[in-house]
């Protein structure tokens, strides 16, 4: 478990999405559903999200039991892409819930939030490097509960650097 010391991974959601191993380019492969789901579990980290509002979220359109389906071949791939060591240090995974752990994923939406909430000029200043563009802009993930989820997070992190 990461609880301290720099990131093993980053994540992008603002602009391209885009997910790695800290100092290293993006993993290839990933999906639409797959980077959503990433900074899903981003935004709610450390918090478990259970498996149930997932696939509420992404697999909405098909039975349950198919979306849970769903979500474990996800989550396989994510294993594939990371590997099983980077994949056990990012993921806190049981039969209900679901979590990034604190501190294991760089994520430029926390950056966002805490130059946003600082008072340094230079922090201030760096928002402009974070904000590539709209909160998973471009994100194709077709689930109407996702996309209304990530127009609501991108409205919100749009009104915390006040454009």
């Amino acid at each position: 478990m990461v609880e301290s010391g720099e990131p093993l991974a980053w994540l992008r959601a603002f602009g391209v999405s885009a997910v790695g191993r800290t100092g290293e380019e993006a993993f290839k492969g990933l999906g639409a559903k797959a980077l959503g789901l990433l900074s899903y579990l981003a935004v709610n980290s450390p918090t478990p999200v259970t498996r149930d509002a997932i696939v509420d979220l992404l697999w909405e359109r098909v039975e349950p039991s198919q979306g849970k389906g769903s979500l474990r071949q996800e989550l396989r791939s994510f294993k594939r892409s990371f590997g099983d060591d980077l994949f056990e240090a990012l993921f806190d995974v049981s039969d209900n819930h679901i979590a990034l752990r604190a501190n294991a994923v760089a994520f430029d939406v926390r950056q966002l939030e805490a130059a946003a909430n600082s008072d340094d000029p230079d922090e201030i200043a760096s928002i402009i490097n974070i904000y590539r563009g709209d909160f998973l802009a471009g994100n194709t993930a077709r689930a109407e509960p996702f996309q209304d989820w990530a127009r609501e997070r991108a409205t919100y992190y749009l009104s915390l650097i006040h454009i």
